[in-house]
């Protein structure tokens, strides 16, 4: 079973006073969104299982199974109707083989019908790393699009075009974590780093 504890929603006000519990066998949870707009959940997967839907109604669907990797991080973008999710390979990234790397990847899904629309490939601009690990999501006002990358210390940036270029990669950043665009359109990175060789 699937557990989300779901607390107080501050932007609407709404308060979920119990669990939400998903009988979903080999799900391995790990991003959650709010739609604002119509109350729903979004749940991603780093089984590779797709994206769990929860209604407002406690009804629980599959948003889409269209997956082609397992998903770390999530977001929406209600201005566009988009989903945005990271996809990774996450045994690759850990697995210490010089033959496979992980994947960094963004998936475009359309909000309303859960259809793949596109997937791109970030480490085309971030080559020669040993593993790759796309992890967190945001968007900026401007339509950009940012992905956090654990594995390679670095930040994807993808325009409204679907262009993706290397936003930011250098020794000030670790393995980059969470992500989050605030309102003067800056992005806030939160960075895991080991100190004295420990985490």
């Amino acid at each position: 079973l699937v557990k989300l504890g779901l607390a107080t929603i501050l932007a609407t006000g709404v308060l979920y006073a119990k669990d939400i519990v998903l009988d979903a066998p080999g799900q391995f949870p790990e991003g959650v969104e709010y739609n604002t707009k119509t109350g729903a959940f979004f749940l991603s997967s780093l089984t590779g299982k797709g994206i769990i839907k929860i209604n407002n109604n406690g009804e629980v669907k599959q948003f889409s199974s269209e997956a082609p990797l397992p998903i770390a991080g999530i977001h929406i973008d209600l201005q566009n109707n988009k989903l945005y999710a990271a996809g990774l390979n996450r045994k690759e990234a850990f697995d210490k083989d010089p033959n496979t790397h992980g994947n960094a990847n963004l998936f475009i899904y359309n909000l309303d019908t859960g259809k793949l629309e596109n997937n791109i490939n970030l480490a085309i601009t971030n080559p020669n790393n040993d593993a790759y690990f796309a992890n967190d999501i945001t968007n900026d006002k401007d339509g950009n699009v940012y992905v956090s990358d654990f594995k390679a210390n670095a930040v994807y940036k993808v325009d409204k075009n679907n262009k993706v270029s290397l936003f930011y990669k250098g020794d000030k950043l670790g393995r980059a974590n969470g992500l989050e665009v605030v309102s003067d359109n800056t992005l806030l990175v939160s960075d895991v780093s080991p100190r004295d060789g420990k985490w």
